[in-house]
């Protein structure tokens, strides 16, 4: 059987992928371990196939990319902690392809027994700070998913267990392990343990959220799926939910923990992220014409990311219509809101006019510290949702947002006119570069970072840890 790496007539070009920012570990992929100001193409090898997700950590990257229809997953960066998984802990300075049947022989025994003779597929990625995931989708028909964990432990991130002290999290550390949901019994409780989907993943810097859906078969034939957001890692300000009112959650939840939120079981979430400190849902808000999205924010309220309204200082739940601007363009300022995301602090609402769904608006709340508000760091957090415009003139003609990326402390935004010629914007943190416009300064304003024409068409974006990532097409 050929390596899928294997060049052929399909995949002899490189994937056309620019970055920029933060590189002390190599986490760009460019070959070097000098921070980049303007945008570089990183290092693939040869005939890998297009990128199709990227996460990151702390000083590491993954990329899934497309190898001859085969979804393969490459890294970069550094692998102190064995969040690249087996072999030596020094940095990876060009993404090299890291395989399925590499991270599978670095379970313990007893993991391997479990997955023995099963058939796995890479499906998705995320990253902590020093921590990777992989899900890995059954292909056998009722089989259940697994996710693949490997890196450091410091806040129970592993979703493994509590630890023995130091020697517990250093055992973990250059060994893969299997994300432990046994214990999740689905109700009413089958006779034969439920088969898992993995339905999405988010990991923030110290904690993990997913949706799955536990499928249950019992001894009449009928069937039963019940679906479940979980989480795991740092919990102290709430961000995984608490089922109390009159004390604090706990420091971590080092297992998957259903949310201490009785409704999100039963709610069809929309879009959901995680920041530092906080987690975001977006769901329908019932028979509302005129508001028919919900937010729902859990976490630390210190920087103003949980918006106004809150229950409490931390821990908070907001469930409003939220009170956002007007805009020139939403005369009715009817919004529906399509997506929300995070920075580390701060929460960003991506949202259309009911009568006009190309007239899309940015709202956001939470820190301003580097200007990630898109308002000078003198207003350093605000708890009022914003109104960011892009205020170049070209954004005055009809342009839609099609995707957002939320960094650490920095956002970037995809933008078309009219469905036309691509563009990307970006604001706030850049001490490193990592707005690609040659300098080392905040920009307090949204400021367009792409196109040089000449390097080919936008078509992604994303945003990690003080880095920014430019997939482009090149003509053939």
């Amino acid at each position: 059987m050929p390596s899928p790496l294997s060049a052929d007539s399909s995949d002899r070009m490189q994937p056309a992928l620019f970055s920029v920012g933060s590189n002390s570990h190599g986490q760009l992929g460019q070959g070097t371990l000098d921070d980049a100001s303007t945008f570089q193409r990183t290092t693939f090898p040869p005939a890998c196939g297009r990128v199709l997700e990227m996460a990151f950590g702390g000083t590491h990257t993954l990329a899934l990319c497309s190898v001859h229809g085969h979804k393969e997953l490459f890294v970069a960066g550094s692998n102190a902690r064995g969040q690249l998984g087996p072999g030596e802990p020094s940095s990876r300075l060009t993404f090299e392809h890291l395989s399925l049947e590499l991270l599978l022989a670095a379970l313990p025994d007893l993991d391997c027994e479990r997955l023995e003779s099963k058939q796995y597929v890479v499906e998705e990625i995320a990253a902590s700070w020093e921590t990777s995931f992989v899900h890995l989708r059954s292909e056998e028909q009722g089989g259940s998913d697994v996710l693949l964990s490997m890196g450091a432990n410091d806040w129970d991130e592993l979703g493994v267990g509590p630890q023995a002290g130091e020697a517990g999290r250093l055992a973990q550390q250059f060994r893969c392990r299997l994300v432990d949901f046994s214990h999740l019994t689905p109700s009413p409780s089958p006779t034969t343990p439920p088969a898992l989907r993995l339905l999405s993943i988010k990991a923030g810097p110290r904690h993990v959220v997913t949706h799955i859906s536990l499928r249950s078969t019992f001894p009449d034939g009928h069937e039963h799926e019940e679906r479940l957001f979980v989480g795991w890692g740092a919990a102290r300000h709430g961000q995984l939910g608490n089922p109390s009112t009159t004390s604090r959650p706990p420091r971590t939840h080092p297992l998957p923990t259903p949310f201490a939120i009785p409704s999100l079981s039963s709610l069809s979430v929309i879009e959901y992220d995680v920041g530092r400190d906080h987690t975001a849902f977006l769901f329908p808000s019932g028979h509302s014409t005129t508001c028919p999205l919900h937010v729902l924010l859990l976490g630390s309220a210190k920087q103003g990311q949980l918006g106004p309204s809150l229950l409490t200082p931390s821990h908070g739940v907001l469930q409003p219509p939220l009170p956002l601007p007007a805009v020139e363009h939403s005369k009715d300022n009817q919004l529906s809101l399509s997506r929300i995301a995070c920075t580390w602090s701060g929460t960003y609402l991506l949202s259309s006019s009911l009568t006009d769904p190309l007239a899309t608006t940015l709202h956001a709340f939470g820190s301003n510290a580097h200007s990630q508000l898109g308002l000078p760091s003198s207003l350093p957090s605000s708890s009022t949702p914003l109104f960011i415009p892009l205020l170049t003139s070209p954004f005055h003609d009809r342009r839609a947002i099609e995707k957002l990326a939320c960094g650490s402390e920095h956002v970037l935004v995809l933008s078309s006119v009219d469905g036309g010629a691509k563009e990307v914007w970006g604001w706030g943190w850049n001490e490193h570069g990592n707005l690609g416009d040659g300098s080392t300064t905040n920009v307090e304003r949204p400021l367009r970072i792409w196109p040089p024409l000449e390097l080919g068409q936008a078509t992604n974006v994303w945003a990690g840890n003080a880095t920014s990532w430019i997939l482009v097409s090149v003509s053939s």
